[in-house]
């Protein structure tokens, strides 16, 4: 492939950090989970097509035209699912633009280099919606301990108001408002602030583990070392994840991830009637079409609504018996 072994000709940049588009577009990205995974998307892109030997610090961003960039997203699209190839080319287009805006790039070539387009197709939903015995079991599964308290009150917000990894490792104390029943979620995707309720059956497991905790300022959740012992660094994303994993094992279930709660959440709150706009807001979703993509009720769910419909019957054996002798 010619173009390939252009690519891998590309020699490291000798840009000083400050000038690195890369690592400035991953440092404007506000939540530790997204700097994680387009840090990650920019490397692989980077060890792609230079054969190995760039990462995403030394790769010559700047020096990508539009004859470079088609050939990643063919590349990519051999490689990837649709829905990975996009976040990909999303993170390469940001990269791009902060070239421009460092003036590395002229607007011919970088308009020229950002034009490359997403890769149709949907991928097939990954996780899983857990069951309410499933629920139970997880519950039951924390121990009367402040450990156990802490990953009942993790579990309940993210059950109980979907909430992403990263928002609920990014809350503090005082973004609960007890007097309102509601969660000030600071740090969102795309930055917007938005609130969510916190009925009572979720209040009551976080103050529980409120106890432990205490009532000074900080992290909400903090990691608890044997012994019951609180610490006072904020909990990392994953933790979440091994908490998730370690209470399935406890419980006697099949491995689970914390956005699969969030599955869960909006597949329930749709099933039992809730208005799809209502859902999306407390989600956070820009548009509707991200939330329908949580709803995990099935064919069974959708032959449900079919036979709400009546399709009345004709007739048979009268047609075309009018006028005869």
């Amino acid at each position: 492939m010619t173009e390939k072994t252009a690519l891998v000709r590309f020699r490291a940049s000798t840009l000083p950090a400050g000038k690195n588009p890369a690592r400035k577009y991953i440092l404007s990205l506000p939540a530790e989970s997204s700097k994680s995974r387009m840090s990650q998307a920019l490397n692989w892109i980077a060890r792609d097509v230079s054969g190995g030997r760039l990462g995403v610090e030394s790769f010559p961003w700047h020096r990508l035209r539009y004859e470079h960039t088609t050939e990643i997203a063919a590349r990519l699209a051999l490689q990837k699912s649709p829905q990975t190839v996009n976040i990909y080319l999303a993170a390469l287009r940001r990269t791009l633009r902060e070239a421009f805006r460092l003036r590395l790039i002229n607007a011919a070539d970088y308009h020229g280099a950002v034009s490359i387009e997403n890769i149709p197709g949907d991928s097939p939903e990954t996780g899983r919606r857990l069951t309410r015995g499933e629920v139970n079991a997880i519950f039951a599964a924390c121990p009367d301990s402040p450990g156990g308290d802490r990953d009942a009150g993790v579990v309940a917000l993210l059950y109980g108001t979907g909430l992403r990894r990263a928002e609920l490792v990014g809350l503090d104390l005082e973004d609960y408002q007890a007097q309102n029943a509601r969660m000030e979620i600071r740090k969102a995707k795309g930055r917007r602030v938005r609130p969510v309720p916190v009925v009572p059956s979720v209040a009551a497991h976080v103050f529980a583990w409120i106890d432990h905790r205490g009532n000074g300022g900080g992290p909400l959740f903090l990691p608890v070392r044997r012994g019951g012992h609180v610490q006072t660094a904020r909990l990392q994303p994953s933790a979440v994840r091994d908490i998730c994993l370690k209470l399935a094992a406890a419980a006697g279930v099949e491995p689970f991830g914390p956005h699969d709660f969030r599955r869960t959440f909006a597949t329930e709150a749709l099933e039992n009637g809730a208005d799809l706009a209502i859902v999306q807001r407390i989600l956070g979703h820009a548009s509707p079409t991200t939330t329908t993509r949580y709803d995990m009720r099935g064919e069974i769910a959708a032959r449900k609504v079919a036979e709400l419909i009546h399709v009345p019957q004709r007739k048979r054996g009268t047609h075309g018996k009018e006028g005869k002798a």
